[in-house]
């Protein structure tokens, strides 16, 4: 059975992938996946600095209403006031301590 291109698995390794370039381009690239530009922070220190001075900038994620009928977790939804009630509540109710200890078998 001939199987439409964009379901075959591409197997590749990742780190090899995107240590090469840096070694050329340094530790900050810009690729484009399909239309939408994806900048790799490919050290310790970009992604720290990136993290540090453009957080609000990186905070955000694009919106994803067709694939996940609309952003209503913490993983998917936009930064905002929403965004910061959910995982404030998140992180009280599931990530406090003595939860986080009853995943543990």
């Amino acid at each position: 059975m001939d199987l439409p291109w964009y379901s075959l698995e591409i197997s590749i390794n990742l780190d090899h992938f995107l240590t090469v370039p840096s070694k050329k381009y340094g530790p900050l690239m810009l690729l484009h996946l399909g239309s939408k530009p994806v900048l790799v922070a490919s050290s310790v220190e970009a992604a720290r600095e990136i993290m540090k001075t453009h957080d609000l900038v990186c905070s955000s994620r694009p919106k994803a209403d067709k694939l996940f009928y609309g952003p209503r977790d913490v993983g998917f939804s936009p930064y905002g006031e929403y965004w910061k009630q959910i995982k404030s509540t998140v992180v009280l109710h599931l990530l406090s301590n003595k939860r986080v200890q009853s995943y543990h078998v």
